[in-house]
């Protein structure tokens, strides 16, 4: 058990995060609420795409589906652009 808890993509995970922590700073001022602050650290989150790309290392993905699920992206884009110009 103990083997689980030091290795494994739980520790990068926990160290990522503490690494996201670190670099988004949010300053609450006096007579704000924690939602605000909550609110505003969500909002830089999102903004740096960190969430995003630590879901992605979560489990190795090879560059031929990588490249099969961009292609299908592009063509639903497409899909929708030409729906919108008719």
């Amino acid at each position: 058990m103990s083997q689980d808890l030091a290795g494994g993509s739980q520790g990068q995970f926990l160290i990522t995060l503490l690494f996201i922590c670190d670099m988004l700073r949010v300053i609450v001022k006096d007579g704000d609420t924690i939602e605000k602050a909550l609110k505003q650290f969500k909002r830089k989150t999102m903004n740096t795409k960190l969430i995003k790309e630590l879901r992605n290392r979560q489990e190795f993905e090879k560059p031929s589906v990588t490249e099969r699920k961009k292609k299908l992206k592009a063509r639903y884009v497409q899909k929708l652009r030409n729906e919108s110009d008719m």
